[in-house]
């Protein structure tokens, strides 16, 4: 292709964590402000875009019992669109709520289950060549308006050892 684009991000993350007995909070908030340039070279077309994002959270674990724990957050999320888009698409933005529990137990088991509401101001989507785009249209963006998404979470951990040697192993879905 004789397209090239580029991108520059300058992050800023300031975080709190507090423990009070069997409760641990965290605050956190991220600035990012990123510089887009494009330049479509067979059409000699350059592009200048940026986007400036402010994205909050907060979380929540409270250790219930030795082992069991009950965790809950809301956040701010992006997902920027990138150089060389056109002006229609949007950064994705959405805030998100989880709610679960999380087991640590002996033998180095553990497992996390948990709840998740996202509620997106802009949800894209971006035209693949899998997805049936034609060539023209390759990697484009779309914005595709409000949405709520909403599922689970499971996380099931084991690390197997066996001498010096320690094998990891996670399922998650």
């Amino acid at each position: 292709t004789l397209n090239e684009g580029s991108a520059a991000a300058q992050t800023v993350v300031f975080s709190y964590e507090n423990n009070w007995r069997a409760l641990t909070t965290q605050a956190l908030v991220r600035y990012e402000d990123i510089q887009y340039d494009f330049e479509n070279q067979l059409s000699n077309l350059t592009q200048e875009s940026s986007d400036q994002v402010l994205a909050p959270g907060l979380g929540v674990f409270y250790q219930a019992f030795d082992q069991w724990g009950i965790l809950a957050g809301v956040n701010r999320s992006f997902n920027p669109v990138g150089p060389g888009q056109p002006d229609t698409a949007q950064t994705e933005e959405a805030t998100n709520f989880e709610l679960g529990v999380r087991y640590v137990g002996g033998g180095d088991f553990g497992f996390e289950l948990i709840g998740f509401y996202s509620d997106y101001e802009n949800l894209n989507g971006t035209c693949t060549q899998s997805g049936g785009c034609t060539i023209d249209l390759l990697d484009t963006v779309e914005s595709g308006g409000k949405a709520a998404v909403y599922g689970s979470e499971f996380l099931l951990s084991k690390n197997f050892r066996s001498g010096s040697w320690s094998i990891p192993v996670l399922l998650n879905t």
